[in-house]
């Protein structure tokens, strides 16, 4: 049994489609209308995209790279790793000193690799940055990420969004700051 916008839903079936390009399609057919997910066959890094040009700093570090562009930081962590409220408070500091404390910023997690975090550290995270932080985005290129997303979601405040490309990730993070009127001293 499925729920659904408040719904039950008791006769849903799951099957798996091919697309060409997508890695996997689920199809959930509900009775009125079908749900599609789709996950891209490749994982896009921010180096291979059109984003490299955007870059304004890259912070390497062993547990992955983390590009601060004008008005977000793409993190990509590397395989394997747990990223942590330590991992964190490093980036932070980082960001910190390279934007300034008053800055306004999103933060795109581009999950090309399988890595994973400590939820209960992102309250650590957003209780002290909260004023900071205007969105945040996980883009995820398997059903895996998706899991995780869901359960990271709870820790999140604010705004949260889920995508399985990089670019759809980053035109989302902008029209949040459009949307909030965010302008911060280097746009100024």
């Amino acid at each position: 049994m499925y729920r659904f916008h408040s719904v039950e839903l008791t006769s849903v079936v799951k099957k798996s489609c091919f697309v060409e390009n997508v890695r996997l399609c689920l199809v959930y057919t509900l009775p009125k209308f079908d749900i599609r997910l789709y996950y891209p066959t490749y994982s896009m890094r921010v180096e291979d995209s059109t984003l490299k040009n955007d870059i304004l700093h890259k912070l390497s570090m062993p547990e992955g790279n983390f590009y601060f562009m004008d008005k977000y930081i793409v993190a990509e962590v590397y395989e394997g790793v747990i990223f942590s409220w330590e991992l964190a408070e490093k980036v932070i500091y980082e960001a910190s000193e390279f934007y300034g404390s008053d800055i306004k910023i999103s933060y795109i997690t581009n999950r090309i690799n399988s890595y994973s975090t400590i939820p209960r550290d992102w309250l650590n995270l957003f209780r002290e940055f909260s004023k900071n932080v205007v969105s945040t985005a996980f883009v995820n290129y398997s059903g895996l990420g998706i899991k995780n997303y869901l359960v990271e979601k709870i820790f999140i405040r604010g705004k949260v969004g889920h995508f399985t490309h990089l670019m759809e990730a980053v035109e989302w993070t902008v029209y949040q700051h459009k949307k909030l009127n965010v302008e911060n001293p280097t746009n100024a």
